[in-house]
């Protein structure tokens, strides 16, 4: 992209922009004698070794961007026999490099190791295990499916019994509820009456004692 824009013709510092875009690219070499993958970048003497450990008893392979002048690895990938990984990136030990997209070209190098070693080596990744269960035949399948088919039917159906069950049973509660509470009302003003009357019978009998008693007092005094 850099050396696109460089090539316009209205572009002064072209000569500029060419040599900092060849300086911030890598090229990933194979050697054959070495058997191993080579990063080599402008910004350093001597070219990255990418790394490549696997351990078959585990199914996991390790890619590793390694370089004898630094004191830690820029670039790590691990690949396990599921398809799964991850990827660490030191952007500490990167940024003592004097390249400002070296960690691009880092992660891209150790990505296309990976790539063409899958390819060369043919690494299989395991997928997960069926689900353990007794496999049902087609029959089976469409006879749960009618019978779901036809239970929200005898659902409704049943739950608007319920319903109508309901009313009516809160219809008679009500003109039940209704029939009580007009005896409970007539039974009360009478308990009522019989309280009142009761009242002013024994009032008048408390009277009549009383009257009894002062009249035997002054019958003996006279």
């Amino acid at each position: 992209m850099a050396i696109d824009m460089a090539s316009k013709p209205h572009r002064t510092d072209s000569a500029s922009v060419i040599a900092v875009a060849e300086r911030e690219c890598g090229r990933l070499v194979w050697d054959e004698d070495s058997q191993k993958y080579y990063l080599v970048h402008p910004a350093l003497s001597t070219p990255f070794v990418i790394s490549i450990s696997s351990s078959p008893a585990w199914s996991r392979v390790e890619y590793t961007l390694e370089h004898p002048e630094l004191a830690h690895n820029i670039v790590r990938l691990v690949r396990d026999g599921a398809g799964t990984g991850f990827l660490e990136i030191d952007t500490s030990v990167a940024s003592r490099i004097d390249a400002f997209y070296v960690v691009d070209v880092a992660i891209c190098a150790v990505l296309l190791t990976a790539i063409e070693e899958e390819k060369k080596h043919k690494i299989e990744h395991f997928e997960a295990p069926p689900p353990i269960g007794p496999q049902e035949s087609p029959k089976e399948k469409g006879s749960k499916w009618k019978r779901s088919s036809k239970m929200p039917v005898k659902m409704e159906s049943f739950e608007l019994d319920l319903e109508s069950q309901d009313s009516l049973k809160g219809k008679g509660g009500k003109e039940k509820s209704k029939e009580e509470k007009v005896p409970g009302f007539f039974g009360l003003i009478w308990m009522l009456i019989k309280c009142f009357v009761w009242t002013i019978t024994m009032s008048f009998k408390a009277l009549a004692k009383i009257v009894i008693f002062l009249s035997k007092c002054l019958t003996k005094k006279s």
